[in-house]
């Protein structure tokens, strides 16, 4: 779980905390289970029972996805920027092969 500060007007901070998906999950069985309510969760933990019904929701239906890290989400951009030099390459190597095809004259 970490804690991203957000500033706010008159430098008031208001702190986010984030839960990875383990704990959120971990949480959501213990109260389907019956060994931990949902209000004893929020109070235990300092969640919103709202948050915690929010994520029940995504678990049951499915929707709930892990948030990428930094590193993932840089290593995803460096991939996006791989592929463009991939595919600029491509079409070089494309119009040298016609240039220098034999029996072709340089010209269209």
């Amino acid at each position: 779980m970490g804690v991203i500060p957000l500033k706010g007007i008159g430098q008031m901070k208001k702190q986010y905390r984030r839960y990875d998906e383990e704990f959120k999950r971990g949480l959501v069985a213990q109260i389907d289970g019956g060994s931990l309510t949902k209000a004893q969760a929020a109070r235990e933990h300092g969640v919103a029972p709202t948050l915690i019904d929010r994520w029940r929701r995504q678990i049951h239906d499915g929707s709930m996805r892990p948030r990428p890290s930094p590193s993932e989400k840089q290593l995803e951009r460096e991939l996006e920027m791989y592929k463009r030099k991939v595919g600029e390459l491509s079409v070089q190597v494309d119009l040298l092969k016609k240039l220098t095809c034999p029996g072709n004259s340089g010209h269209s």
